[in-house]
């Protein structure tokens, strides 16, 4: 018989979007793509990644309720056809779960490339990391298809469990950096407004506001420090994952109140004193 927990047909945790939320672990067949970069994307290729993902995580759903009605079925007749029925569906299962992560990792590829400038080796480094584990989750696929029994389904299942903490490592940390570019990037706006404003010629550069300025911009660096250190958090139990992405949040929304606070001063400097 089959043991639900060690399968892993359950319910993983995959972070979505710019946020971690949590979202079914599997997939169905994913958008045939070669695991090299992507160009830089658009905002039209980052939507179409996102209804890919969507599909996607419905497809699994719907796999999902299909292997556990099969298994409801099995346990009460105990047949060789109902028993061959539920090991359909596991490796169904099994498979639309593996297309699942590919895609989201296809979909914080291109996320990524959004504001790579902003730190474009890190951003290239994580890229390529996300590339081979969805080449790893194609080839995991070849091998699900061809197990015929459920003590080699088991085996599988426990070796993809431990892999799956540093597929969760990958995710957090790709989304950590995607926020990390993006506040990077404004920084680097509200920095050249700064320095327009003060050479305008059209403003008092004294006022104590200025004066400010530089300490909250130190402030923005730190926590973006700050944030992008917790990904390095090892995971030290083999078989759970530790979830640094609220620490990271943390130090990011700290980041994001210190840049709307800059804008802010930036927009009273130039109400105020504009001549």
């Amino acid at each position: 018989m089959l043991r639900p927990a060690i399968l892993l047909i359950c319910f993983l945790f995959l972070p979505l979007s710019v946020r971690a939320q949590d979202i079914a672990t599997a997939s169905a067949p994913a958008p045939t793509e070669s695991v090299a970069r992507l160009p830089t994307p658009t905002p039209d290729l980052v939507a179409q990644y996102f209804t890919d993902l969507s599909f996607q995580q419905n497809q699994y759903q719907k796999d999902y309720l299909d292997y556990v009605a099969k298994s409801k079925v099995h346990t009460t007749y105990r047949t060789i056809t109902t028993q061959k029925e539920r090991l359909d569906a596991t490796r169904l299962v099994l498979i639309t779960r593996n297309n699942l992560l590919k895609t989201y990792l296809m979909y914080l590829r291109v996320l990524l490339a959004k504001h790579s400038g902003s730190s474009p080796t890190e951003t290239e480094r994580l890229q390529i990391e996300l590339s081979k584990w969805e080449a790893y989750f194609d080839e995991q696929n070849s091998i699900v298809t061809s197990l015929n029994n459920e003590s080699d389904i088991t085996v599988w299942s426990a070796d993809f469990a431990q892999k799956y903490i540093t597929v969760q490592q990958l995710l957090y940390t790709t989304l950590v950096q995607h926020e990390i570019n993006q506040r990077t990037e404004v920084t680097a706006m509200l920095q050249s407004l700064t320095n327009q404003i003060q050479n305008s010629g059209k403003i008092n550069s004294d006022i104590q506001w200025f004066s400010d300025l530089p300490i909250k911009f130190d402030l923005v660096a730190q926590s973006l420090s700050k944030s992008a250190a917790t990904s390095v958090t090892r995971q030290n139990n083999p078989t759970r994952f530790y979830n640094f992405y609220p620490d990271a949040k943390l130090e990011l929304n700290k980041a994001k109140n210190y840049l709307a606070q800059i804008a802010t001063d930036l927009k009273v400097i130039v109400i105020k004193n504009w001549r």
